[in-house]
């Protein structure tokens, strides 16, 4: 008798005359294809025909499609090096795709009699924000602004709430379990990013939607990494805009379309200049314009939009001093976009006056502004040795910004695996052999792990050898880190 038969018995899930016989069980699994076992051949020819090109004829048609299995098997085929990347990619989507489709139908069925309350003034209305679909490739900027003009209504000055853009304490809450999660304070972690969860869950089911703290939200990395729990989170922030809104609203195609791996810069210029002059500067909503505009610069350099970059960070700076809102702490934020955009547009004086102004104002906290200190450093030296030729002054910065990176930072982050190779790289090239050989031998043991001390391998380590990386960062370290490129 098999397993489900004898619980079938054991509980009284049935009366003792309508006991179901384990053929029944056998060929109602069959026809419902719920346990189908298929056959590594079978695997591989689904694959093959999806995802590496192999005409339709070379497959039965009778070839089971069990999405879920395949890709499965398609992950371990691609850890030995049998499947290409792309096309377990590509998988993926699919099977995403699948379970999207099968969830919108599960969710029709439901709803198609009545839609709750709460839920009946956030559809989107036929007049006022018409259904859309995600195009494959947003190419045109008119098409995101017409997506934000849609949804105007609903997020920006609409029904919904005049706070929707104000207050941070989900990016608050998730800036503090990200910061216990450095210290190795798990239990607080998890408390904290439960609490933003519900938060969040919270505003969207009372017709509140944190607009600017999502879009913040979707860009997932701190500390110059990506961090997989705010990755997580951003899923988690499109799954709940997708129920509660629906995944036809603008905002929520909007959040998806944010969530690409590739966008173009002028798309997220687009969203943030129409979010940012709805949302008039105060001291209540300070922290997230200011980190929304630092984005938004971010995304111009990484779109090689330099000069936009340059002149947003002088608007910026311009409308925060004219408001008196300017803090000591975006003085410095701005100004050091300004330094690298300028470095970047080869305007030498430019980027040397900021990066030294950068220096004197991160001066009095030297730990909290390690990662910019360094950067700033960096810049100058590399400017002093192939631009003014003043070869002291260089050897001067990239030991200055070998020296915090190693202080502040840690011996194993791969930011000071970095300082160090360009320390190494001056004295090769400028020094006496004896000043090279004293640098190594000062540092041989640093030296000999210097090629394991990769970006890719200190991610990729345990949580036992990161805590000592972080026990030397987590003091120094702060929620607005700046990204550095």
């Amino acid at each position: 008798m098999s397993f489900m038969l004898r619980k079938a018995t054991i509980h009284a899930f049935y009366p003792s005359d309508k006991i179901p016989s384990e053929q029944m069980f056998k060929k109602r699994i069959r026809k419902w294809n719920l346990a189908r076992n298929m056959r590594a051949s079978d695997k591989n020819e689904a694959i093959l025909k999806h995802y590496e090109g192999l005409p339709p004829e070379l497959v039965d048609e009778s070839t089971p499609s069990r999405a879920n299995k395949i890709l499965r098997y398609a992950r371990t085929q691609a850890k030995l090096g049998r499947v290409s990347e792309e096309s377990l990619q590509h998988l993926s989507r699919e099977y995403r795709k699948l379970r999207r489709a099968a969830k919108e139908a599960s969710n029709s069925v439901c709803n198609s009699d009545s839609v709750s309350g709460s839920q009946q003034g956030l559809l989107p209305s036929s007049r006022h924000c018409p259904l859309l679909s995600l195009p494959d490739d947003l190419a045109d900027r008119a098409i995101v602004l017409r997506m934000l003009q849609n949804c105007n209504a609903v997020f920006v000055t609409g029904s919904i709430c005049e706070t929707s853009l104000y207050g941070q304490d989900i990016s608050d809450l998730l800036s503090d379990g990200y910061e216990a999660w450095k210290m190795s304070s798990f239990l607080q972690a998890r408390d904290r990013f439960d609490s933003a969860a519900v938060t969040l869950l919270n505003k969207l089911r009372h017709g509140v939607i944190p607009a600017l703290e999502i879009i913040n939200l979707v860009h997932p990395q701190r500390d110059g990494l990506e961090c997989p729990i705010f990755k997580a989170f951003a899923r988690f922030s499109s799954d709940a805009l997708d129920q509660v809104l629906g995944n036809n609203h603008p905002f929520a195609l909007l959040v998806q379309f944010l969530r690409k791996p590739k966008m173009n810069g002028k798309h997220l210029l687009a969203i943030y200049d129409y979010v940012l002059s709805s949302c008039p500067l105060s001291a209540d909503n300070y922290e997230v314009w200011c980190r929304a505009a630092e984005w938004c610069v971010l995304a111009l350099e990484e779109s090689a939009m330099i000069g936009f970059a340059t002149q947003r960070c002088k608007d910026v700076l311009y409308k925060l001093e004219q408001s008196g809102l300017l803090t000591h702490k975006y003085r410095a934020v701005f100004t050091y976009r300004l330094a690298k955009c300028a470095y970047a547009q080869l305007d030498i004086d430019g980027a040397a006056s900021a990066a030294k102004q950068v220096l004197d104002l991160t001066k009095a906290d030297l730990g909290r502004w390690a990662w910019v200190r360094r950067a700033c450093h960096r810049i100058l030296a590399e400017m002093y040795r192939f631009d003014y030729h003043d070869l002291q002054q260089a050897r001067w910065h990239y030991t200055e910004a070998w020296n915090i990176a190693r202080y502040h930072l840690g011996y194993n982050h791969p930011m000071t695996a970095r300082a160090f190779k360009h320390l190494v790289s001056f004295h090769s090239a400028h020094s006496h052999p004896n000043d090279l050989e004293a640098i190594l031998e000062e540092h041989a043991t640093f030296y000999e792990q210097l090629d394991e001390l990769t970006e890719g391998h200190w991610r990729g380590k345990s949580k036992e050898d990161q805590s000592q990386s972080r026990d030397t960062t987590a003091a120094t370290s702060e929620p607005f880190e700046i990204i550095e490129l």
